[in-house]
């Protein structure tokens, strides 16, 4: 956990620009960038904790850097305390802490009501988020909002590109104020990063039809990192 050594490239072509895929949890374990430990967050789950409905707590979250480029996917990770009855099951923060800053990021859990807190956008300050949508519920009207930085007009630190995969016409009319405001409503999306690492490009591609085409490109975006 936290080692940078568990998934390597293949090929050598791009070893000079620091390619590297970090472990940041799994299994309820989550890597500690400041002690450089693995902490166990859930052990105040019941034991039998698939049964529950906790295992989306156990997902597996990577960090993904080349160059100056950085990607973050937390599975399924969750950061909802049920109004802070039950703090332990709020595994997102760490995890997200665990990865810091990075340019793009995968909404977790679909962008569900129960995920992206206010940590997991605050501390990965992505330039571009990426929802796996596919239910009436995905995302979340405050996960969207959170998500565009959209709070306030005055967010010092602007607002963000936001793609969702499939966004169910039920869930576009909930979000009304915000759906307007993403970058795409549907389609695969494809992060191209430049040789060397220090930009990158979206693509949207048409997921209706077999080899779709691209309908969409953004960017390119300088990394920061």
């Amino acid at each position: 956990m936290g080692s940078t050594t568990q998934i390597v490239q293949q090929r050598q072509q791009t070893a000079q620009f620091g390619f590297r895929v970090r472990i940041l949890a799994a299994n309820g374990n989550v890597w500690n960038r400041d002690t450089n430990a693995v902490e166990a967050h859930l052990d105040a789950l019941p034991t039998a904790s698939n049964e529950h409905g906790y295992e989306n707590l156990f997902s597996t979250a990577l960090r993904f850097e080349y160059g100056r480029f950085s990607y973050f996917t937390g599975g399924d990770l969750t950061s909802d305390t049920e109004d802070g009855r039950h703090p332990e099951q709020d595994i997102e923060t760490p995890v997200a802490r665990a990865s810091g800053p990075t340019e793009v990021a995968v909404a977790d859990h679909h962008g569900y009501f129960d995920a992206c807190g206010p940590a997991f956008t605050n501390t990965l300050d992505a330039q571009a988020y990426i929802i796996p949508s596919w239910d009436i519920g995905h995302p979340g009207s405050a996960q969207m909002q959170r998500m565009l930085g959209a709070w306030d007009s005055s967010n010092s630190k602007g607002t963000h590109d936001v793609f969702a995969l499939e966004l169910l016409q039920a869930n576009a009319l909930l979000n009304r104020r915000f759906a307007p405001q993403l970058k795409s409503q549907g389609g695969h999306v494809i992060v191209r990063v430049a040789p060397g690492g220090e930009s990158y490009k979206l693509y949207v591609i048409d997921s209706n039809v077999e080899n779709g085409n691209v309908i969409g490109s953004f960017g390119p975006y300088t990394c920061r990192g």
